[in-house]
């Protein structure tokens, strides 16, 4: 009776959790609607390079009332919203993907530290539209940062390159898993006197990697220490849980709010939705992406 109660309190979480993702949509879609029908700043861009959830349905949105040129009437833009966030909703809320390096170990592929070959497969938070509210509460920033999977910003050569976003990336995309140590609005203060302070500005994050052995100044590991600060916009989703093998499989903690301590109806998030996706890890997670640690001069 327990165990049955306690599924059904993960399902319910679960389709809360597919339905905030769609309620977030709807909204994200009326509000850049309104934004464009009200007039934009001089040099705006046109189009939203990060926008995830739908980037081929501008062009329906403009066909539901108002006239050629004057963008669509209140009607259309609700409908052309519902579409997206209806179309979110019956989407997965997670992604697989495979990891190797010793890079994020111990928390993840700790056999990568003494076995070149090994690797895990993990499951991803997919969101939508990062930002501090579901990337990282600031109120947990200090004790547990979050694990996220991020798009690998280019090498930069010069430091004004550093938040560059290669979204979207060609094939194969290169992806980084990174901890979250840092969001914007918080003071970074280096180890060495040469370095001056600095504050992580608007719409940015600081990552790192966990395995405090490897060195970036030798080209061991590379995180935001080598390319700088990134814009929420490369933040594909949080790491949710990772499988080494049928018998060694785990979750990934990341903010207490998002998992048990943070629960909602009696099961955290992050566990109801690895709970609806991925419940069992040795078959759910047969179908991952390849994903190896990219080193520092990879890419144009």
């Amino acid at each position: 009776m327990f165990d049955s109660r306690a599924s059904r309190g993960r399902v319910h979480v679960y389709r809360l959790s597919k339905l905030k993702d769609a309620t977030e949509e709807f909204l994200h879609s009326v509000f850049r609607a309104n934004t464009y029908q009200a007039g934009r700043l001089p040099g705006a861009d046109d189009h939203d390079p990060h926008d995830r959830a739908s980037s081929g349905t501008a062009a329906s949105s403009t066909s539901g009332g108002g006239g050629a040129g004057t963008g669509p009437g209140v009607s259309g833009v609700v409908r052309a919203a519902y579409r997206r966030a209806l179309a979110v909703y019956e989407q997965p809320l997670t992604e697989h993907m495979m990891i190797t390096g010793p890079a994020m170990a111990p928390t993840i592929n700790r056999h990568g530290i003494k076995d070149p070959a090994a690797s895990e497969r993990l499951v991803i938070r997919l969101l939508r539209h990062p930002s501090p509210r579901n990337v990282l509460r600031r109120a947990y920033l200090p004790t547990a940062p979050a694990c996220t999977c991020v798009h690998l910003p280019r090498p930069p050569p010069t430091p004004a390159r550093t938040c560059t976003c290669t979204c979207p990336c060609p094939p194969p995309r290169r992806l980084q898993v990174r901890r979250v140590a840092a969001v914007e609005g918080q003071e970074m203060v280096s180890s060495s006197d040469a370095e001056p302070p600095f504050i992580i500005p608007a719409g940015h994050c600081w990552v790192l990697a966990d395995n405090t052995h490897l060195r970036v100044e030798d080209g061991e590991v590379i995180d935001s220490r080598s390319y700088g600060h990134i814009p929420y916009s490369n933040v594909i989703g949080r790491v949710v849980y990772a499988a080494a093998s049928r018998h060694d499989h785990r979750p990934v903690t990341n903010n207490p709010e998002h998992g048990s301590e943070g629960a909602l109806l009696g099961a955290g998030e992050d566990e109801a939705v690895v709970a609806a996706e991925a419940t069992q890890p040795n078959t759910a997670l047969s179908e991952g992406r390849p994903y190896t640690e990219a080193p520092l001069d990879t890419g144009p």
